[in-house]
């Protein structure tokens, strides 16, 4: 049986025709640029509403830092209860994150004002977050691969 092989006209074409595409996104991200000027798009409110990982990035530098000091404990109970504190912590800084991901969902629905879609937009949005973290769990699982 004969492996399929590239020919150099095939490999030609495939290039033309992904810079053909690449410039039509191009020309389209130039006019989209021109048509909504990003400066007048945006104001610092909007801004802090989606930036909100730095909040999350310092409490967990707080939980490595405590993790880091269990050493210094005196008694081994003492060792006990910082990993316990310090789990404790993480659980918290986990419901925090999903809290900041539901957050900045609705943020982006409310700022591209769906009127009556946005609640339909908004639980959409979820379930496909949902169906494709399952389905990533069901396949490693099934296939006991990492993906």
């Amino acid at each position: 049986m004969r492996k399929a092989q590239m020919k150099i006209s095939s490999l030609i074409i495939s290039l033309i025709v992904i810079g053909l595409f690449v410039s039509i996104l191009i020309n389209f991200m130039a006019a989209l640029n021109e048509d909504y000027a990003p400066e007048d798009a945006y104001n610092e409110s909007q801004f802090s509403a989606y930036n909100k990982l730095d909040n999350i990035t310092s409490q967990t530098e707080g939980v490595r830092d405590k993790v880091d000091d269990i050493d210094t404990e005196s008694g081994v109970l003492d060792k006990i209860g910082a990993y316990f504190d310090s789990a404790y912590d993480a659980f918290v800084l986990t419901r925090d994150s999903a809290d900041i991901a539901t957050s900045i969902v609705e943020e982006g629905v409310e700022d591209a004002n769906l009127g009556v879609n946005a609640d339909i937009v908004r639980t959409s949005l979820v379930l496909i977050i949902i169906v494709i973290v399952l389905i990533g769990i069901v396949m490693s699982v099934l296939l006991k691969k990492d993906i």
